[in-house]
């Protein structure tokens, strides 16, 4: 199935916003960390992930079963919880450009681990 210039447009838009967001919150971490301790920004991260994806959980919410809470907790604090805050110390360490440059490792090393 072909699609339509417009429809192409639009996936390129999308990739852009989505590489431009992603890039520039190491930036945004380093800038952050001038006044705010890593902690802070950390918990500011989780936050702000939590708003952005209530809207698209509250449906599916009475749909998970109880067993299951345990190891949704750990995959969300090993997966989301902990890289908020290692990044944010790191990053009161190294510069932006090297924390986004082991960022793009994450793929790699989940082959290699996994």
């Amino acid at each position: 199935m072909t699609s339509t210039q417009p429809e192409r447009l639009y996936r390129w838009a999308i990739l852009l916003l989505l590489a431009f967001i992603w890039g520039s919150s190491f930036i945004l971490m380093k800038i952050g960390l001038v006044n705010i301790p890593y902690q802070e920004v950390g918990a500011l991260r989780m936050l702000v992930a939590f708003i952005s994806l209530v809207p698209f959980s509250i449906a599916k919410w009475s749909s998970i079963q109880k067993q299951h809470w345990k190891y949704l907790f750990i995959v969300g604090l090993s997966g989301n919880g902990l890289p908020a805050f290692l990044f944010a110390y790191a990053q009161s360490h190294i510069n932006s450009s090297l924390a986004g440059m082991l960022n793009s490792l994450v793929p790699l090393f989940t082959l290699i681990l996994g």
